[in-house]
């Protein structure tokens, strides 16, 4: 039995006792088990509006859902008399009853008639398909495909089958693109015209009950399980917003895939999770224990670094002290026959920025590469130059057995192009894909089986939460996006209305229901607070004694967990954390072994907030001075694209909360605040 349940179950379930929500989460796993709904004890009576039905979860407590075939959609729990009235009379949320099941029936009996539709084209195109309309002549001269080639091509009927053919070694990219919009997409249909969740396992709605999770954060949309659940192998990009429900989708996606028949060369299927923090991996390590009661066999969860490392070739040690790399570098142009032809930081961002973070391996390849985004153009001759400096700071690394990560980058691609296919994984899923090199995402996309289209990999980012320099094209990984294979998630499942509006004010921009790059709140939950901006405190140290006494107020409403606090600068976190540890306020680093598990403040820097969540976030620190950082030494380009980072990591900051956001900054605010006031509960110091 599918089980599936709306918003307003949702909030039903938390204005309930911890024990009636027991009680309801029992009942709801009893469904989930169950072959028929009245096994294991199960009381469920038919009521009066068409497919609604009356659960008993105990003496007092009573569930209403509707059934649609095994779907059954929980939409009101609540004490008895007040549920089964709001059942009988038809009205269980915050629309009618009658008209939400209509929605839902029509949805589903549509989602029937589009099938028979396929269906139907389908045996009608069988002995043509898609490409009936283009002769042998025509698929030769247009798209290159040669004649071996044809007869397996006209056999396929859907795109899903059409990507995955090794049609890539034989096909260019535009040929491959063009032909794949030919062939009809499998459709995706959600299970509710209105916004549902649907409860996993059993163990998610107990771990709800006793506490040990909030606001059954674990459940995504019922459109993302089209997603998670899609057969079809081969590239898959999913973006949204902050709080999209994106990440969440990446790793049930994963757990799906362990659950994939096994087959004689794999008996048990190999997944690989990469995120780009230590604080994320670690976090999605936790969900995978509450989700499966441990760590599962053929799942490893990594950062995109620790990969690297391992991947690298043995002999030189990846430094990131930035004296050692400058030092070396100084030396080499001191003594190249090109000092004083180019500004220093110009030449070493052009070498990390566009060879070395593009994988060029070759003077051939930096001569011919599209340079798109950098402020100055080169001629073939300073490309030369720039490249000789290159090769000597390569080389006077080397010489002491040293290497920048983004040569240890470059080391770790090779070897894992060199793999052999059974020491790959059946499916890779990379999260925060905006914030890698091409080499980087290389590495991380070489790990999956097969080639090209063919490589089972999930993909998930977001451009407007990027706070490092990439630049990758999808090409340049050799992945091929279109025909059905990209995923937009354009609803915010975590943050309120006010919350994102706030946000938004700080990239000067607000969100539209329209525009699919903006994540907007399903729905603007009632009562929610706008968020708080407090400013004009004298110094640091009177903003970390307000936070103090804000804290040990709110403490008294949830749980020290659901609360984090982030700062700009790690010495700026370790202020506070020893400001709270000193008021007895419990708190916890985001370094620590036991972030994820103990019952805490949770202390974190903005970078490593990324990918996370909590149910109120206070930012400490917000002045012009840490948002943006001062950059003096920068150049004018240089200075601008900091500011914008850093922009973007603020807006990063707000968005990792789910209630209630409160922003403290000193006499001189940070000037990206300025458009989001309008947005907030501004009051001074």
């Amino acid at each position: 039995m599918n089980v599936v349940i709306s918003e307003g179950f949702q909030r039903g379930l938390k204005a309930l006792s911890k024990e009636d929500r027991r009680h309801a989460l029992d009942a709801i796993g009893k469904l989930i088990e169950s072959p028929n709904l009245h096994a294991g004890g199960l009381q469920m009576k038919k009521m009066k509006v068409a497919d609604v039905y009356e659960i008993r979860a105990s003496l007092e407590l009573r569930i209403i859902a509707s059934r649609k075939g095994e779907d059954i959609l929980c939409v009101r729990v609540g004490r008895h008399d007040e549920t089964l009235k709001a059942g009988e009379t038809g009205r269980l949320g915050a629309v009618p009853d009658a008209e939400h099941l209509r929605a839902l029936v029509a949805e589903t009996d549509a989602a029937l008639v589009d099938e028979a539709a396929a269906q139907a084209e389908f045996v009608r195109t069988r002995d043509t398909g898609p490409l009936a309309a283009f002769s042998d002549a025509d698929l030769q001269a247009r798209f290159g495909v040669p004649t071996d080639w044809i007869p397996a091509l006209r056999s396929l009927r859907t795109e899903e089958q059409f990507a995955g053919q090794d049609l890539e070694r034989v096909l260019s990219e535009a040929a491959w693109y063009e032909l794949a919009t030919l062939f009809p997409p499998t459709p995706i249909v959600s299970t509710g015209a209105a916004p549902t969740y649907r409860v996993p396992t059993l163990d998610i709605a107990q771990a709800f009950a006793a506490g040990t999770i909030d606001d059954l954060e674990f459940n995504l949309p019922a459109s993302s399980w089209a997603v998670v659940e899609r057969s079809r192998r081969g590239p898959i990009f999913v973006r949204g917003g902050p709080g999209s429900g994106k990440s969440l989708l990446g790793l049930y996606r994963a757990l799906h895939a362990l659950d994939r028949p096994p087959t004689i060369d794999r008996p048990t299927p190999r997944v690989l999770y990469v995120t780009f923090t230590r604080a994320l991996a670690d976090d999605t390590r936790e969900k995978v224990k509450l989700l499966r009661g441990g760590q599962p066999d053929g799942l490893e969860i990594s950062t995109i670094d620790r990969l690297v490392e391992h991947f690298a070739a043995p002999g030189r040690t990846t430094t990131y002290e930035e004296k050692t790399i400058a030092d070396a570098w100084h030396a080499v142009v001191a003594s190249s026959e090109s000092a004083g032809r180019f500004d220093e930081k110009f030449a070493r961002s052009e070498i990390e920025d566009v060879i070395i973070a593009r994988g060029l391996r070759t003077l051939d390849d930096y001569l011919g590469v599209s340079r798109t985004g950098r402020s100055r153009r080169l001629a073939q001759s300073d490309r030369r130059a720039i490249w000789s400096i290159y090769e000597r700071w390569e080389a006077s690394l080397g010489e002491r057995s040293l290497r920048t990560l983004g040569l240890a980058r470059i080391a770790a691609l090779d070897a894992v192009n060199a793999l052999d296919d059974a020491d790959r994984y059946d499916l890779v899923v990379v999260d925060e894909v905006q914030d890698l090199t091409t080499t980087a995402l290389g590495v991380a996309i070489g790990l999956a089986r097969g080639t090209g289209p063919g490589r089972d990999v999930t993909l998930i980012g977001d451009g407007g939460q990027s706070i490092y320099r990439a630049g990758f094209k999808w090409a340049d990984v050799g992945v091929r996006l279109g025909g059905g294979n990209v995923v937009t998630l354009a609803t915010c499942e975590r943050s309120s209305l006010e919350i994102m509006r706030f946000a938004a004010a700080l990239t000067g921009r607000q969100p539209d229901e329209h525009d699919e790059d903006t994540s907007l709140p399903r729905v603007d939950p009632q009562g929610a607070q706008r968020p708080r901006v407090r400013r004009y405190f004298a110094d640091r140290e009177d903003q970390r004694a307000w936070l103090v006494d804000d804290l040990r107020l709110r403490l008294k409403e949830i749980a020290p967990r659901r609360i984090a606090v982030i700062a700009r600068t790690r010495a700026e976190l370790e202020r506070v954390r020893e400001a709270l540890t000193a008021a007895k306020v419990p708190c916890i680093d985001f370094g620590d072994a036991e972030f994820h598990r103990r019952d805490a403040v949770r202390c974190i820097t903005a970078h490593s907030a990324k990918g996370l969540e909590f149910g109120d976030v206070y930012i400490v620190g917000a002045d012009d001075g840490a948002f943006p950082l001062a950059y003096p030494d920068a150049s004018d380009d240089e200075r601008a694209e900091k500011i914008g980072i850093d922009a973007r990591l603020l807006y990063v900051a707000v968005t990792r909360a789910r209630e209630r956001i409160t922003v403290l900054c000193g006499s001189r605010p940070s000037p990206f605040l300025a458009p989001a006031l309008a947005f907030a509960d501004v009051s001074n110091a």
